[in-house]
């Protein structure tokens, strides 16, 4: 059935550092490529239409804010048996480098974390302990030298609490800073971490039990949360600092496919037309006064075809029960369907492929190419038994058709037309080879031809006017 699919692009998120390309491929208007300069956040690329990649992005962070690996909003309440631990999110110093902490004397002068609801209503807690703690250090898997830890109270649940620290801590960007709850209850087990509703960070999720650091996912592996936790950094003086580096303005973002700059946009959006379906680098730098900086960029499979031709050189082995089919296409983009006696099977197949049949009896096997958006004509052929095999295509044609349509396939003995809610509104018997579809509103419609041994194969066909 002609359909234009979309086909889900593999995208695979990677920090392009600039520095390594030449020239001509990484600088605009002769500014170097400053890795202190921020990037540009949370890239995305959409399935492109008609050869079109439309792309996103967030603003570079500005170096001041409230910081968290958490993104999303509340999912749940964390449930353990023990009385005392401390949850936690871990920041390495690429990460506080992402955030646009590059430079000493940034200071965290607030914290706040979620605490799950009850049932009914927002609650102050009065069987629980809770304490703000901050760490700094180089281990992976530990927090270090403890820079702070203040006792709060007043703690609602349902809702963030925050807390002025009483003493901000100095950031070192050189070092890892964690920041951290420890949670105690008093008299009833309760929730008292929250976990939100992802994608979990590799180190967004800590936890201190058993006298030991461990990553959440690693005691239970259904995790999948962050912890919602969340700093607020300050410049050096309690100041806020623009985007990027210093006072620099930012002027816009740089807009790179596959390592040439190709377009520039002050917009956190932009469409770029390509003409090679291939796997493509599609990539953004924020451009600033004098630097411009490391580039975010998006590997992805991308597709952009006129026409999609069906496979070449179609063939099978037999080996006892198992039945070897072969094809060529024009790209290995390509994946196929397989029809097998009238019957499409589940998913999407590449050559060769085996399936498991009765080498007495006779089988069709039609392959339909999926190049992209679009549906190639059927190959088809026949076995027959153990004796051979019988090439016998089917062709429809004009497709589009507005008149007279052409059926091409040996032994027909019957012919049905479904429109595309499913219902059959023409039937004809014997060796049909035409039908006139002039009288036909607009639309696809699937045509079902038998053989004289019944069996059944499908082909669709767009009506214009």
């Amino acid at each position: 059935m002609l359909k234009f699919i979309s086909k889900l692009i593999t995208v695979v998120f990677i920090m392009a550092f600039s520095m390594n390309f030449s020239n001509a491929q990484a600088l605009s208007n002769g500014k170097k490529n400053d890795p202190l300069a921020l990037p540009v956040r949370n890239l995305k690329v959409e399935n492109p239409e008609n050869c079109v990649i439309s792309a996103t992005w967030n603003k570079p962070y500005n170096g001041t804010g409230w910081f968290s690996l958490s993104r999303s909003d509340f999912k749940e309440g964390f449930e353990t048996e023990h009385a005392d631990y401390i949850w936690a999110q871990r920041f390495s110093t690429t990460i506080l480098r992402s955030f646009g902490i590059v430079y000493k004397g940034y200071k965290a002068t607030k914290m706040k974390f979620f605490v799950p609801p009850r049932e009914t209503g927002i609650d102050i807690h009065t069987n629980a302990n809770y304490e703000l703690k901050i760490y700094q250090g180089v281990s992976v898997m530990e927090a270090g030298a403890e820079l702070t830890s203040q006792p709060v109270t007043g703690v609602r649940k349902g809702i963030w609490n925050e807390y002025e620290l009483k003493e901000p801590v100095t950031i070192n960007p050189e070092l890892e800073l964690w920041i951290a709850v420890r949670s105690s209850w008093q008299t009833d087990e309760e929730m008292l971490a929250a976990k939100d509703n992802g994608p979990m960070s590799p180190h967004g999720n800590m936890i201190h039990i058993h006298g030991k650091w461990h990553n959440v996912s690693e005691l239970f592996p259904d995790f999948g949360s962050n912890w919602m936790i969340a700093v607020y950094v300050t410049g050096p003086d309690g100041e806020e600092v623009v985007l990027g580096r210093g006072s620099e303005e930012l002027l816009g973002y740089n807009i790179y496919f596959n390592d040439e700059l190709v377009g520039n946009t002050t917009e956190c959006f932009y469409e770029y037309q390509f003409e090679e379906t291939g796997k493509h680098v599609f990539g953004v730098a924020a451009n600033f006064e004098s630097e411009e900086a490391r580039r975010i960029s998006v590997k992805t499979s991308s597709f952009c075809e006129s026409e999609c031709n069906p496979p070449e050189n179609l063939q099978f082995e037999l080996d006892g029960d198992q039945l070897t089919l072969t094809w060529e296409v024009e790209s290995d983009m390509f994946v196929s369907e397989i029809i097998r006696n009238g019957e499409k099977l589940e998913g999407t197949f590449t050559s060769p492929f085996t399936d498991t049949i009765d080498p007495d009896q006779a089988y069709e096997y039609c392959v339909i190419n999926l190049c992209g958006f679009l549906e190639s004509e059927f190959s088809c052929i026949k076995t027959v038994g153990v004796n051979g095999v019988v090439s016998d295509p089917l062709r429809i044609y004009p497709n589009p058709a507005s008149s007279v349509v052409i059926i091409e396939k040996k032994d027909i003995s019957k012919v049905e037309i479904y429109n595309i809610s499913g219902q059959k509104i023409v039937s004809k018997t014997g060796n049909v080879s035409s039908i006139d579809v002039s009288a036909y509103e607009e639309g696809i419609y699937l045509f079902r031809i038998y053989d004289l041994n019944g069996h059944a194969t499908t082909k669709s066909l767009m009506v214009v006017k």
